[in-house]
């Protein structure tokens, strides 16, 4: 799979102008274990580079923080970056220097080193961008569904498919709580 735009033609336009890019199919990244991307990006020509937006969902594999049990779901996210070009697309002869390096490579500020860079075959590589996104956007702790009752802490029964002979052990720190609910419902 790829997620790889080729943005040759765009970076000859002028600022302002808008292509449509749509992807569905596998996505195979380690780190979400993300195993599907869906997305409908807007690619906008800006005055420096190729704005990148729009809505992007990932299937990915998870255990469920609950009873443990794999699943698989959907996350979404909205992509909203910039990337500069590292070399002047204009420039047919200095279209294969690379910036920094001697010939007409494009040379940026310190406060511009950190951001995604459109490659020396005018390509945009929006792996690195979905994947940051992604692992924003996943739940610290996923569950397979919002009833699900989780695991007995005693014997570790998954309680959405049995109910377990286990008594609930209340904690003494909450005992007086307990008195003080129960007391309430009398009245």
């Amino acid at each position: 799979m790829s997620l790889h735009v080729n943005v040759a033609g765009l970076l000859k336009d002028a600022p302002g102008v808008t292509r449509a890019y749509v992807y569905e199919g596998p996505w195979e990244e380690e780190e979400p274990a993300a195993v599907h991307a869906k997305a409908t990006l807007s690619l906008t020509r800006t005055d420096l580079g190729v704005g990148v937006s729009g809505p992007v969902e990932l299937a990915f594999d998870a255990d469920c923080s609950r009873c443990l049990v794999p699943f698989t779901t959907w996350v979404q996210l909205d992509l909203d970056e910039e990337y500069l070009p590292l070399v002047d697309s204009d420039d047919e002869a200095g279209s294969k220097q690379v910036a920094g390096a001697m010939g007409s490579g494009i040379n940026y500020n310190d406060e511009e080193s950190d951001v995604f860079r459109i490659d020396v075959r005018h390509e945009i590589d929006l792996n690195e961008a979905v994947r940051q996104y992604g692992i924003a956007s996943m739940p610290l702790a996923p569950v397979c569904r919002e009833s699900c009752a989780g695991l007995c802490s005693a014997c570790g029964t998954n309680l959405n498919d049995a109910i377990c002979d286990c008594e609930s052990e209340l904690d003494p720190r909450l005992a007086h709580l307990k008195d003080l609910f129960a007391s309430s419902h009398r009245e």
